[in-house]
């Protein structure tokens, strides 16, 4: 995120992390197909485990592999992955569809959080979801398992370029979730689409406006260009 002057005021830019936190999927999805990123979505059956969390940040991403027996080495690599996360870091986790356990739960949320992690997004399963819901740590997962990693998932990389949910997420990329579900923003292109989006949002507050006050969907369209 940059803290550079800007070249209008001198003043800070606003960070895009800030710019993004509270912008539905659906807008950015949005901008992002118009610039031909058509593909940034995240399968759907990612979602939050409570339906009224959000998440905005920038990847940390991970991979975990399958093992098949105990190891004593099993949290050696996640312990790690601790030492290098930082605020608004949006965990997300790759297992390539392993589903025997749960990658996550309470205990790695609680403390995700003092390492200033804003959530965590994976295509695997999640455990503790009541505690992690109760806690307020925004969690999206394809679903729910009581089982325990040990001898099952490993981490095995963090801070490398992974698929998450169908779709390539380097570190530092910006991740914004919702009810809807997750999208993924390369982080090059990270200002301006926050940019457009926040745009794109005023010009739907007008439309909305406009047809609670009668006017036609057509007309609505023709002018705006947006529905």
């Amino acid at each position: 995120m940059s803290n550079s002057p800007n070249s209008q005021g001198g003043q800070p830019e606003r960070p895009v992390v800030e710019m993004m936190d509270g912008l539905s999927t659906a807008l950015i999805s949005d901008i992002l197909d118009g610039k031909g990123y058509r593909g940034q979505a995240m399968d759907h059956g990612i979602m939050p485990i409570r339906g009224d969390m959000k998440v905005a940040g920038q990847a940390f991403t991970m991979i975990a592999s399958p093992v098949y027996e105990k190891a004593a080495s099993h949290y050696e690599k996640l312990f790690d992955s601790y030492n290098h996360m930082k605020p608004n870091d949006v965990i997300v986790i790759a297992t390539g569809g392993a589903f025997t356990s749960g990658i996550w739960g309470e205990l790695l949320s609680i403390g995700a959080v003092a390492r200033g992690a804003t959530g965590i997004v994976t295509d695997g399963l999640t455990r503790d979801p009541f505690e992690i819901a109760r806690d307020g740590f925004p969690c999206f997962a394809q679903g729910m398992s009581p089982v325990d990693s040990d001898g099952r998932l490993d981490i095995t990389e963090f801070g490398t370029l992974i698929s998450c949910g169908g779709v390539t997420v380097t570190q530092g990329d910006y991740i914004v979730g919702d009810e809807m579900g997750i999208v993924v923003i390369p982080r090059s292109i990270g200002r301006e689409i926050a940019d457009e989006a926040l745009a794109k949002g005023a010009g739907e507050r007008q439309v909305r406006s406009d047809l609670e006050a009668g006017v036609s969907v057509q007309d609505v369209f023709d002018r705006y260009g947006i529905l």
